[in-house]
């Protein structure tokens, strides 16, 4: 089962359709205010704890379950990758294996920007849980990927805005929670492949950067981080990747998807996968 990132939404089809071939049953899930699940009145992307898309995880595997009873590989991207890892290690035997593509496991800037941001995020986010960061908004990653700009990809623009979501502070105490936990180690039991860039640009990076790195988060601090997830962590860092390595240019996202493949068949042979 594929999960989205944070101001994202399901739209990969070549993926699905090559997984398949591959031998897996591929789906996807849009989770709660967020793409297909977004519905009027609600603030886009908005949990006050990651652990409510566990519930929106348990959901559509029970739903998936019903025709595939075979315990299921997760793959998941950026902030996804945050929030399926914490709920893998809530659920030990609910997954076979991770995939995390770009997981976003640690703060930008790291523990030391993660102790000075998250106290200052959490007086905010009690007093208004719903009140939007003045956090700066580029779009780099966005041209990157929209076939309206110099990607590839038709967006649907409610479920993929061209800045990204506005950032609720109820919802980035969240994520620098789950941060901490990721840090304190998860120690999962099942085998997880990590996916990242070769190299990052972050978002003052130039638009010829941008078509081929990771312009949002860290390659580096990622994988670093990914070693706090369990003792069965491999880290594949793909050349010429965007911060969804899936989304890359043809000849980039195929190698990434041969190399997730050879892995998947080692650890866990064509059951069900996404």
């Amino acid at each position: 089962m594929a999960v989205h990132g944070w101001s994202d939404y399901f739209y990969n089809t070549p993926l699905a359709e090559a997984v398949e071939s591959a031998g897996y049953a591929f789906h996807a899930v849009d989770l709660r205010h967020h793409g297909r699940s977004l519905r009027p009145g609600q603030t886009p992307g908005f949990v006050d704890r990651l652990d409510r898309h566990h519930e929106d995880l348990d959901a559509a595997l029970a739903l998936i379950a019903e025709d595939h009873p075979a315990t299921p590989v997760v793959e998941a991207h950026s902030t996804g990758g945050l929030t399926t890892a914490l709920w893998a290690a809530d659920r030990p035997e609910a997954a076979s294996a991770l995939v995390l593509n770009s997981p976003w496991l640690q703060t930008h800037g790291g523990p030391l920007a993660r102790a000075v941001a998250a106290p200052a995020v959490r007086r905010i986010a009690r007093r208004d849980p719903y009140e939007i960061l003045p956090l700066p908004r580029v779009d780099h990653y966005w041209r990157s990927l929209s076939a309206e700009a110099d990607g590839e990809w038709d967006l649907e623009p409610a479920w993929r805005d061209r800045w990204a979501f506005a950032v609720p502070a109820g919802w980035l105490a969240a994520v620098l929670d789950g941060h901490t936990t990721v840090a304190r180690g998860l120690d999962l039991p099942v085998p997880v492949l990590v996916l990242v860039s070769d190299r990052g640009g972050l978002p003052l990076a130039t638009r010829r950067r941008a078509a081929s790195s990771d312009v949002i988060l860290s390659p580096r601090a990622q994988a670093r981080a990914a070693r706090r997830l369990g003792p069965g962590v491999v880290v594949h860092r793909c050349p010429g990747a965007l911060h969804d390595v899936f989304a890359s240019a043809p000849p980039v996202r195929r190698a990434a998807l041969d190399a997730t493949l050879s892995w998947l068949a080692e650890t866990a042979p064509p059951r069900i996968a996404g």
